[in-house]
């Protein structure tokens, strides 16, 4: 019997039936005879899932990783997998690769979501709502939403009809952060505390108007730069300091109301995450 031929066969027991035992012993015929065919084991860790037999879906899963570590479905079956054994830390880690595989992947996204939700619920008080908009505000990276929670960088809802869309949420989220008189939801990337420890600031809005000079002038102000560059057709420039905490003088400037450069924009680069975090400010 053909690939194709046992493959549709185990696709109608397990689609069409909900025969997922059924499913597996026509899958480990086809192995036996197609034992390359990375689409077969992905389709019995999937089955193997739908039984409740985790450990087995987990060693298909983890076989296809190490056999076929660019196929995208590899890191989603192990996700998967680790998720239904509990193992919220390293399925959390399987969600992140297939989102780098594919930032596009809506179901990764919301396995991502679910993992983090219950990760970060746990042991504390938060509602869901609140964790969830942490999460989007710290572009699903846990460990910048659990500084948000517990620094008080989301805003508890002033009573039970506010509602705060996605769109109000992520529009909040570019808004350059300035200090007004009612409290803004905090920002890892504007926050002068430098939750990163990064010795980078990003400028936006430069113009021809401001020189190099007359850049590292004004930032030189904040400790001594190890390196820039300046951007005019991207209109942003780039300022290196020897130190993290020159960086967040810079920035405590920059997000007052009544800084000299309004027309100046700062936040830490976007790679400032790869930095190494200052201890007890980010949670594991």
């Amino acid at each position: 019997m053909s690939l194709e031929d046992l493959g549709q066969q185990a696709y109608q027991k397990a689609k069409l039936h909900n025969d997922f035992k059924g499913a597996v012993e026509i899958l480990n015929k086809a192995i036996g005879k197609y034992p390359s065919d990375k689409r077969l084991y992905n389709n019995r860790s999937y089955c193997y899932n739908k039984l409740g037999k985790y450990d087995k879906a987990l060693e298909d899963a983890t076989f296809m990783v190490r056999r076929f570590p660019d196929y995208i479905k590899s890191h989603y079956r192990k996700g998967e997998a680790l998720f239904s054994l509990n193992n919220l830390v390293e399925a959390e880690k399987c969600f992140q690769t297939v989102l780098k595989m594919d930032r596009g992947n809506e179901e990764a996204l919301a396995q991502l979501i679910n993992i983090q939700t219950e990760r970060l619920g746990s042991g504390k008080n938060y509602p869901k709502w609140q964790i969830e908009k942490a999460l989007v505000l710290a572009e699903y990276d846990s460990k910048v939403a659990a500084y948000l929670l517990d620094n008080g960088g989301v805003d508890p809802k002033i009573d039970d009809e506010i509602y705060v869309s996605d769109d109000d949420i992520i529009e909040i989220k570019v808004q350059p952060t300035r200090k007004v008189k009612h409290k803004v939801v905090l920002d890892p990337f504007t926050d002068p505390i430098n939750v990163y420890n990064c010795p980078s600031i990003w400028i936006g809005n430069v113009t021809k108007n401001f020189t190099e000079d007359s850049l590292r002038k004004i930032f030189s102000e904040f400790g001594k730069i190890k390196s820039m560059s300046v951007h005019y057709s991207n209109t942003c420039a780039f300022v290196n300091y020897m130190d993290p905490s020159m960086a967040s003088k810079a920035m405590k400037l920059f997000q007052s109301e009544n800084h000299p450069y309004q027309n100046l924009v700062v936040r830490f680069p976007d790679n400032a995450a790869k930095c190494k975090p200052k201890p007890n400010l980010l949670k594991t």
